[in-house]
């Protein structure tokens, strides 16, 4: 069945990282929440941190749009379906915005501004430069496909954004959309993945409230509304979830320490008809009784190794159902939180779960980094042999079991990972459902059939 993304939309993209595109964004977001519009967010690629801020600057979910996991229909229709009923949905690019896969512009912001057709404001970092941000931009108008409407300039004084923006236009043909200029104590700041999360920024509402009556003074909004509201119909082809059989539920581990997770991979569990609770090994909480599968996602287990180990009537539980035949699949940090233990920088040891035999320590550098894709060596509770899914890996730690459940594909490159024991899966990459929905199928057919296990034990 034929559908159609109709909403009009906006690309943040910029020339490259530490520009101030998330600051920018955030500021965008919030003036247009202030002006009583209904907002739809969206991250362009896999990064987990930045939808975060989206989500505290409208208080609604924002959701990833990667073209490297997803199939261009695939995305097209989750992004109608996230913005369904929006006046307006703005998407953040990742990195510059020509970065894709290699050196080239594959599923890169670029990418999918022309996949979606959203015009872009690209933003341009001022740090020491005057004309050369013309000439800079110029660069970016010829060198590619896109769909650059105008730009957005950074860190830059009101008096020389006049002389600049009036160059911009009139050499360049391009909207002057505003600029930020520099802000006291506005800054987001990083880690070893990126951004530190919006949740531990004590101060991030004043943040955001700053940052969005500044925005109010320097940025054009209605230009960008306008902008957005030229942004044409695309078609694509509706995509139904297929309804599991019989009802599931599914734990899902939600705290500071595991917190990446992709929006629309989880809702496509509740699609296929399970029931998601959240619970929290960090604040002394066990794995929920009604669980019929678990998922362990991402985050920062490292950070609060003390609090996770000493919770033992979690790691017990979690231990026990493992044993037992329950479906688990981790990744990333809930990936190192089933080992017997994550050694510290400082040489310190913490017992975890143990239900992988082996530990983590960090290496002090990217252990693996970029985008994959991983085929199943064999059956497990995520997919038949030969089963294929997208996938993306960053981490500076490394695990001394990696397991061989897949052969992970990058670049020309292959290894073996995955670890496997009875129907518990672990792994570093991450993977979206939505990139291969059978893989979500198998996973709550296997909950379903541990659930039958159990009732007739009991």
């Amino acid at each position: 069945m034929k559908g159609e993304l109709t909403v009009p939309r906006i690309m943040l993209s910029s020339t490259g990282s530490g520009t101030g595109k998330t600051t920018i964004t955030m500021a965008v977001l919030a003036l247009l929440k202030k002006r009583g519009l209904k907002v739809a967010a969206f991250k362009s690629g896999p990064d987990f941190i930045d939808p975060m801020f989206h989500e505290k600057a409208l208080g609604v979910d924002s959701a990833n749009l990667d073209m490297h996991m997803l199939s261009e229909n695939a995305l097209l229709s989750l992004m109608a379906k996230n913005s369904q009923g929006c006046d307006i949905a703005v998407i953040e690019g990742a990195m510059g915005y020509y970065d894709g896969v290699g050196v080239t512009p594959q599923a890169s912001a670029s990418a999918l501004s022309c996949l979606t057709k959203a015009p872009t404001a690209l933003i341009v970092g001022s740090h020491g430069m005057g004309a050369s941000m013309l000439a800079l931009i110029s660069g970016f108008l010829n060198y590619g496909e896109n769909t650059i409407a105008g730009a957005i300039f950074n860190y830059i004084s009101e008096n020389y954004y006049s002389r600049i923006s009036q160059a911009a236009e009139s050499q360049l043909g391009i909207s002057a959309f505003g600029y930020m200029p520099r802000m006291q104590g506005i800054h987001l700041q990083s880690r070893q993945l990126g951004l530190i999360t919006a949740d531990e920024i004590e101060n991030i509402n004043e943040i955001i409230g700053a940052l969005c009556a500044q925005a109010e003074k320097s940025i054009d909004i209605d230009a960008i509304l306008a902008a957005a509201a030229k942004a044409p119909v695309v078609e694509f082809e509706r995509i139904e979830p297929k309804k599991a059989v019989g009802s599931v539920c599914v734990a899902v581990a939600l705290d500071e320490a595991f917190c990446f997770y992709y929006k629309d991979s989880l809702r496509l569990l509740e699609e296929m008809g399970a029931e998601i609770i959240y619970f929290s090994p960090l604040h002394g909480e066990r794995l929920p009784e009604p669980a019929d599968c678990l998922i362990l996602g991402g985050g920062y287990p490292e950070l609060y190794l003390k609090e996770l180990s000493e919770n033992r009537n979690c790691l017990a539980s979690i231990r026990s159902a493992i044993e037992h035949g329950m479906p688990v699949y981790a990744e990333s940090g809930g990936f190192m939180y089933l080992h017997d233990y994550i050694k510290t920088e400082s040489g310190e040891i913490y017992p975890l779960v143990g239900a992988v035999s082996g530990s983590c320590e960090n290496k002090g550098r990217l252990v693996r980094f970029g985008y994959c894709e991983l085929e199943a060596m064999y059956e497990s509770c995520l997919s038949e042999q030969g089963g294929i899914i997208k996938a993306h890996e960053f981490h500076y730690y490394d695990s001394t079991n990696l397991g061989d459940a897949f052969e992970v594909r990058k670049a020309g490159e292959s290894w073996r990972a995955g670890f496997a024991y009875k129907n518990l899966i672990g792994q570093f990459p991450h993977i979206n459902f939505c990139s291969n929905p059978l893989f979500a199928e198998r996973f709550l057919i296997k909950a379903m059939e541990y659930n039958k296990s159990n009732k007739s034990k009991g």
